[in-house]
C-alpha cells in the first residue's frame, strides 16, 4: 500500500474533527473535516494493491488514523465500481442480486445495497464485502454509508455533459442528457488513449456529438498533461471542474489544487 499525503492535518483548535473515507478496490481517501462550516483540514489518499483483502488495508488506514486524532463522526462513501442504475419499480424486487450477478457475475459473502438518486427515479444497486459491512457498522458503529456516485448526480441538464473524475487507474464517467441521467460507469484505463476512447465510445453509445459535449474532468489530471491534451483534441468543450460553492472549504496549493478533491467537497457539501 502506498500512501500519499496531499494536505496534512491541521485541525483548529476547539473544534470537533469529523473523518470521510471514500473506498473502492484500489484506492482509499481519508477526510478529516470540521462542521458548520464545513472545513476540509486534512486529506490522504492511499493507492491499494491487490496482495490483501481491501478490509485488511481499511482496517490499517483508521487505525493509523485515529492515532492522531479521535473523530466526532465517520462517513463512509462506498465507491464500488460494480454497480447499476435500476429505474425505481424494479429495484423493489428480489432481482437486485441477479441483475448484478448477470453484468459482474457471482461473487460469494456479500451484501447487497440500494440507495435512490436524488431527484429522480432510479436507485442505484451495488454489493460490498459482509466483512467490510460488519466491520463499518458494528465495530466503527457508522450507519451513514452510501455509493458515492449517488450523492454526486443532478438533472439539471438539457445539453449533453459528462463528469468524469480521473483516479490513479480508473475513471468514472457520469452523462446527462435532456435532462435525464444516461450513465454511470467506471472504466479502468493505463494510457491517455484508453480514457478518450471510453469518453467518445460513451458519446457515441449515446449519440452525442462530441463537438457539441461539455465535459468537465476533477480528480488526478492537470492541464499540462498528455491525458488532458489527449481529450482536448477529441473534445474542445474541456474544462477542470471547481465546486460552485467551495469557498473557505479547502485551503489548497500548486501541487494540491483544487479541482483534485472536487468529487470529496461535492460529498461533504451534500450529506
Amino acid at each position: 500500500m502506498k500512501t500519499t499525503v496531499q494536505i496534512p492535518l491541521t485541525p483548529e483548535v476547539d473544534r470537533p474533527l469529523f473523518l470521510l473515507y471514500e473506498i473502492s478496490d484500489t484506492c482509499i481517501f481519508s477526510v478529516w473535516y470540521h462542521k458548520e462550516p464545513n472545513k476540509i483540514v486534512g486529506i490522504s489518499f492511499h493507492e491499494l494493491s491487490k496482495k490483501r483483502a481491501i478490509l485488511d488495508y481499511f482496517k490499517l488506514i483508521h487505525e493509523d488514523n485515529i492515532t492522531k486524532a479521535s473523530p466526532k463522526g465517520i462517513l463512509i462513501s462506498y465507491n464500488a465500481r460494480e454497480m447499476l442504475l435500476v429505474p425505481e419499480i424494479y429495484s423493489k424486487s428480489d432481482s437486485c442480486n441477479s441483475m448484478l450477478s448477470l453484468v459482474f457475475g457471482d461473487v460469494e459473502a456479500t451484501t447487497l445495497k440500494k440507495e435512490k438518486i436524488t431527484n429522480s427515479q432510479i436507485d442505484i444497486i451495488y454489493r460490498i464485502p459482509v466483512l467490510m459491512n460488519e466491520y463499518v457498522m458494528n465495530d466503527l458503529g457508522c450507519n451513514n454509508c452510501f455509493h458515492s456516485g449517488a450523492k454526486l448526480m443532478t438533472e439539471d441538464s438539457i445539453e449533453p455533459t459528462i463528469s468524469c473524475v480521473v483516479y490513479a487507474n480508473f475513471i468514472r464517467l457520469f452523462v446527462c442528457k435532456n435532462n435525464q441521467i444516461q450513465l454511470l460507469q467506471y472504466f479502468d484505463y493505463s494510457s491517455p488513449e484508453d480514457v478518450v476512447y471510453h469518453i467518445l465510445n460513451c458519446c457515441k453509445q449515446l449519440e452525442i456529438n462530441p463537438a457539441d459535449l461539455f465535459l468537465t474532468i476533477s480528480g488526478l489530471i492537470v492541464e499540462d498533461s498528455n491525458l488532458y491534451r489527449s481529450i482536448y483534441n477529441y473534445v474542445k468543450g474541456i474544462t477542470l471542474k471547481v465546486p460552485a460553492d467551495s469557498s473557505g472549504i479547502l485551503m489548497v496549493s500548486e501541487e494540491s489544487p483544487i479541482h483534485f478533491f472536487t468529487h470529496l467537497i461535492e460529498l461533504l457539501l451534500c450529506v
